[in-house]
């Protein structure tokens, strides 16, 4: 797979994610849950998404189990969404 055909999956994940989050704010699973449950993608990716939205201040992991930060607990303004989907590019 190319490199840049990754990213856009794990990009895909990320996004899937937060729209996932937007709704379910107080969702929180590992990472197989997610990725089984969340956004039906392989673990690698879904764990390579989850480390860019670490990065992003937008997720945080207690133990193996990731839940949205709860500074963010405001996904639905959409212009924190916005802003957190360009800087994943």
């Amino acid at each position: 797979m190319k490199e840049n055909e990754h990213y856009r999956q794990v990009r895909r994940a990320a996004i899937a994610i937060l729209n996932y989050l937007r709704d379910h704010a107080t969702a929180k699973d590992t990472v197989s849950g997610i990725a089984k449950f969340w956004v039906v993608e392989n673990e690698e990716i879904v764990a390579e998404a989850l480390t860019l939205l670490m990065k992003e201040g937008v997720i945080e992991k207690i133990g193996k189990i990731f839940q949205l930060a709860p500074s963010r607990t405001e996904l639905d303004n959409s212009d924190l969404f916005e802003k957190i989907l360009k800087n994943l590019n």
